[in-house]
């Protein structure tokens, strides 16, 4: 559970601003999004294994590209 506590004279869009931060943050949204539907093992793993090549395309592509590109 994310909790924002108001400082002291601090507008409610700060406020909500803040708590939309630590909500993401703490990857509560992404989570409940995940847990919506039932995902079969064997699709799970087609996932996971996808997620894999995304990241290791990812930092391929950044190694040989820079990664401090301006």
């Amino acid at each position: 559970m994310v909790k924002v506590i108001a400082r002291q004279n601090e507008g409610i869009e700060t406020l909500i601003r803040r708590y939309r931060r630590a909500r993401a943050k703490s990857g509560l949204s992404a989570e409940l999004r995940k847990r919506e539907a039932f995902v079969k093992p064997g699709e799970r793993k087609r996932m996971k294994h996808a997620e894999a090549l995304r990241r290791r395309e990812r930092s391929r592509h950044r190694a040989r590209h820079g990664a401090n590109r301006t």
